[in-house]
């Protein structure tokens, strides 16, 4: 799907996101073999820290799944509550 991504808007690529059909670090990948693809005609990105970017998205992933595990919690502890 690496091509496919890079060609939808980025409303769309969010929208695969949130529905759990990629990831954030799928996109990123895609994001990087086309910018190696075309780096040489283009010359665009005199830096890159795709490997910072890669390490942000796991950790979003981490924070989100976290976040989701303590409102869970939250919720059932509430329900024993009431």
């Amino acid at each position: 799907m690496g091509n496919e991504l890079i060609q939808k808007y980025a409303f769309e690529a969010v929208d695969l996101i949130r529905k759990k059909e990629v990831s954030s670090s799928e996109l990123l990948k895609a994001s990087q073999e086309r910018h190696i693809e075309v780096d040489e005609q283009v010359n665009a990105l005199p830096y890159t820290f795709y490997d910072k970017a890669l390490t942000k998205a796991k950790n979003i992933k981490h924070l989100a799944q976290k976040y989701l595990v303590t409102i869970y919690h939250r919720n059932q502890t509430q329900q024993l509550l009431a």
